[in-house]
């Protein structure tokens, strides 16, 4: 041992040394010669490596301090540190680190605790953590933390992934969204096949669609021979997508689009449709949205010049939702309006090729009510609603080529491009590029098959492609 000059008495304990008590005396002498001694007893115990637990209170809205893990620690000093539990695991990120002040100390102090709690937590949480020394192993200690959630980061939080799920919701509705017109019908009265159906795998999911009407069944019982000026159709869609914002899972969105139209004259049509519509969409690994919605409303098809078609509708609908999390659950209601024109062409270049340029533009807005979401213990965070918009022009054209082959097959080939920009609260420019080829036989058997490639300004990719074979029995 070593008396210093603070008088301080310090000094190691021999790693052998036996387990008893020992008694030493200390003499001191001042400058006149006087002395005075004084005893002590140390009592020397087993030696092991021991933690204690500990216990910090963190306000709301603030991260706590890290916490000196061998404050009260017997065995050291400390070669590592270790996480052994989080309770419960999505309460905070918890890790250790070695020493807060290893920058300018070359020997670093401690072990120390550091834990960034979820400001969407409210409760305790519990970290539990071992010290290792050349003694060996320690308890197991643990820090409580006394956490209270954030109001505002969880409102925050909230919005975004609100605002994010209409967004793409919106999206999908504009692609998605089927109002038969003059062109349609015309298709349906020649048809061969009572329904149309295809599916298209692409690189973020799957697309499966189907068609009918009334119009339809009885063209191809009539053997694509049929005109009637009352129409009953159906038309549905479902999705299947894999983006980067689900963490790996599955999301879906399917529509229904049915309605009934009166054919005015070969050149006029009138009609009424209802759309509906249900989306899943996991954002992450605490998070889910889902809603059903409707759209409703009249819709008009004229050929204003020859071989160029003008279709319109105007739809008014809502929307219920739901918002699910770990700790936060609510739900919130939409109000929506849909205006979709465009302009389509069908010209003959010649006998084997027809161009068919396509004009569109769409408005939708959405109006989000005021809603709250609540949590486990009853606490209860209100948002403000918002009103969500997408103006969408897009401009395209698909050229269509038939080639005559033996024995009566036809082989017809398409080129498609479109693009366009999505303003307001859209995600910027997009476009598509498509390439398709069909077969036709002499015992009416159809082949198909073709890809797409689609881009918009968010950075979103992807490629479908879809084949399919159809024929009558």
């Amino acid at each position: 041992m070593t008396l210093l000059p603070g008088g301080e008495l310090a000094g190691p304990l021999d790693a052998d040394a036996e387990v008893k008590g020992y008694s030493f005396t200390i003499e001191v002498r001042d400058g006149n010669g006087a002395t005075g001694t004084a005893s002590y007893t140390l009592e020397v115990k087993e030696r092991a490596v021991s933690v204690t637990d500990k216990s910090v209170d963190v306000p709301a809205g603030s991260s706590p301090v890290n916490v000196n893990l061998e404050a009260g620690a017997t065995g050291g000093p400390f070669t590592s540190a270790d996480l052994t539990f989080v309770e419960p695991p999505n309460a905070g990120t918890a890790s250790i680190i070695l020493g807060e002040f290893a920058a300018i100390d070359p020997m670093p102090l401690s072990w120390y605790l550091k834990f960034v709690p979820n400001p969407a937590y409210s409760g305790s949480v519990k970290v539990g953590f071992k010290l290792t020394s050349a003694l060996g192993v320690s308890n197991t200690g643990t820090v409580t933390y006394a956490l209270a959630y954030d109001a505002q980061e969880v409102a925050e939080q909230i919005d975004d992934l609100v605002h994010g799920f209409i967004g793409s919701r919106q999206s999908l509705i504009s692609s998605t969204i089927k109002v038969p017109g003059l062109i349609d019908r015309r298709r349906m009265e020649t048809a061969t096949d009572p329904v149309s159906a295809y599916m298209a795998p692409s690189e973020t999911g799957l697309t499966g669609s189907f068609a009918t009407s009334l119009t339809q069944l009885a063209g191809a019982n009539e053997g694509g021979d049929y005109a009637a000026p009352f129409n009953i159709w159906v038309d549905g869609t479902f999705m299947l997508h894999n983006r980067a914002e689900n963490d790996g899972r599955w999301g879906s969105f399917a529509m229904i689009n049915f309605g009934a139209d009166y054919l005015l004259s070969e050149k006029a049509l009138l009609g009424l449709s209802f759309h509906y519509d249900n989306m899943s969409d996991p954002t992450d690994e605490d998070a889910e949205l889902s809603g059903n919605g409707w759209l409703a409303g009249p819709y008009a098809s004229f050929e204003i010049a020859e071989g160029l078609f003008w279709d319109t509708s105007l739809l008014y609908g809502g929307s219920f939702n739901e918002i699910g999390t770990t700790f936060w659950d609510g739900n919130f209601e939409t109000q929506r309006w849909m205006f979709d024109t465009s302009l389509t062409g069908q010209l003959q270049l010649d006998e084997d090729t027809v161009l068919i340029p396509k004009f569109r533009a769409v408005y939708f807005s959405e109006t989000v009510d005021d809603y709250a979401v609540k949590n486990a213990d009853g606490d209860m965070i209100h948002l403000e609603g918002f009103n969500e918009e997408q103006f969408r022009v897009s401009l395209g054209a698909e050229i269509a080529r038939s080639f005559a082959l033996g024995g009566d097959m036809v082989l017809t080939s398409k080129v498609g491009v479109t693009g366009g920009f999505s303003g307001l609260d859209g995600s910027g420019a997009f476009g598509s590029v498509s390439a398709g080829l069909s077969l036709q036989t002499q015992e009416a058997w159809r082949i198909e098959g073709g890809i797409r490639f689609n881009v918009d300004g968010s950075g979103q990719k992807s490629v479908g492609a879809k084949a399919g074979i159809t024929g009558d029995f």
